[in-house]
């Protein structure tokens, strides 16, 4: 009997130390400290790139832990630079964000949820502005007209790549806008990225095709909560235009196009498919 006690001792003694080292029973656990806080997991490490707010205002905090408001929000159909993404000590999954104020044009940096947001981490990398530079609405300086400037050390998300130039979305404090500059002016990562020459959107449009459009509000982005770039169709009389690509986010539409201004430079920007807004 004495013989058989030893050797289950030395059974659950030896199973017990094997189950440790492959791992099956986490040896962290019997060490962990009374403050348990947010990490970044081993598979959303690098998950970043590009969201947007759908129908819910986001509250932001100030800490990955979402116990700390820091004042600020982001409001349905505003989008916003994912910088990086984890989960929360009770398993609740955030995302760092650049988000745009009225109060400071290069943003300001919080924490949100993750839910009811629609995130694109495949085609879209935030970067740092390296050389101040001005933006334009393509990559045809004589032809097209300038957006606006972005400054050295700006955070800024990078959409889409074209022979040398870049389709960014940055802050201003009317908005966020979007437009192209030269590559060589910001800093990004394109490891596990896919980019397009323009940014990805439904394949159920052919792009560059001509449709006439009565009068719209034209958005830097597709939201209403992007700056206000212009407007077509100003007469009351249909507008033709070039449709570039089409966005479905959740039930809302909207029109990538370009379009001539009365001095014939020309545009492009964002129009919502439903009613005039």
């Amino acid at each position: 009997m004495k013989n058989f006690k030893t050797r289950m001792f030395r059974f659950l003694a030896t199973f017990i130390s094997m189950t440790l080292l492959m791992g099956l029973i986490p040896v962290a656990s019997a060490f962990a400290t009374s403050e348990n806080k947010a990490t970044v997991t081993a598979t959303e490490e690098g998950s970043n790139g590009w969201g947007i707010s759908m129908d819910n205002e986001l509250v932001v905090y100030d800490d990955a832990d979402l116990t700390i408001r820091n004042g600020g929000k982001i409001f349905a159909q505003e989008g916003f630079t994912v910088l990086s993404s984890g989960t929360t000590s009770n398993g609740q999954g955030y995302l760092k964000v650049n988000y745009s104020t009225s109060t400071n044009s290069s943003g300001r940096t919080g924490f949100i949820a993750r839910e009811f947001v629609v995130f694109n981490s495949s085609n879209a990398s935030p970067g740092t502005v390296t050389s101040s530079t001005n933006v334009w609405y393509g990559t045809n300086t004589n032809s097209y007209q300038t957006v606006g400037s972005v400054s050295a050390g700006e955070t800024v998300v990078v959409l889409a790549v074209d022979n040398g130039w870049v389709y960014i979305e940055y802050n201003t404090l009317s908005g966020r806008k979007r437009g192209w500059c030269q590559s060589s002016n910001i800093s990004f990562s394109t490891v596990g990225k896919a980019f397009h020459s323009y940014p990805a959107s439904s394949n159920d449009v052919n792009p560059n095709q001509s449709i006439q459009s009565g009068y719209k509000v034209v958005y830097a982005g597709p939201g209403e909560k992007y700056a206000r770039v212009g407007e077509i169709a100003t007469n009351n009389k249909p507008e033709t235009v070039t449709l570039l690509a089409k966005y479905s986010l959740q039930f809302h539409n909207w029109y990538f196009i370009e379009y001539a201004t009365s001095n014939g430079t020309l545009k492009t920007g964002y129009i919502y498919e439903g009613f005039a807004r």
